[in-house]
């Protein structure tokens, strides 16, 4: 009997053909490679998020979110945004509704959304997030290129979304 495997080499699998009985002892050459390279794998991802990690943008949501933590005006507005949304959902889920009161919870909710969207610290937060974001997003096409030798296409198969087709 034959056991039949694919090991990985590069980015290639390869077909290994051992001529082994049963259950193997000892590993081949090519299980022991592919092991190894897993392992380099992980390490080199571990070392590619620690860099990420220093990273002035990612360093500068970190920062932020700590801000928006520590900062008592936000914390109270969103504890008020979160219990009154509770009382809309209650109320939402009621056969007999008191739309009267819908009506002036909805009000405040949204005078407490508008409050937390525009404070300077928030709009900061997301600011800082959407280019960690975007950078997140070329880290991993980067990836994907190292892996399939391919760029992204940015065509979205909607015409109405581009200038042209390339």
């Amino acid at each position: 009997m034959h056991l039949h495997m694919y090991a990985l080499h590069g980015n290639r699998f390869y077909y290994v053909r051992n001529k082994q009985y049963g259950l193997k002892t000892d590993k081949t050459r090519k299980e022991t490679y592919r092991e190894m390279n897993r392992e380099e794998i992980m390490q080199k991802a571990l070392e590619l998020g620690q860099m990420i990690a220093q990273d002035r943008e990612v360093m500068r949501v970190q920062q932020l979110d700590r801000a928006y933590a520590e900062n008592e005006e936000l914390q109270t507005l969103m504890t008020e945004y979160n219990a009154q949304t509770q009382v809309l959902n209650v109320e939402y889920a009621k056969e007999e509704r008191d739309e009267e009161m819908i009506a002036i919870v909805q009000k405040r909710v949204n005078e407490l959304y508008d409050a937390l969207a525009s404070h300077e610290l928030i709009t900061q937060y997301r600011t800082a997030q959407q280019d960690v974001d975007a950078f997140m997003k070329a880290v991993n096409e980067q990836i994907q290129f190292g892996i399939t030798g391919k760029r992204p296409s940015a065509c979205t198969h909607d015409c109405s979304t581009c200038g042209g087709c390339h």
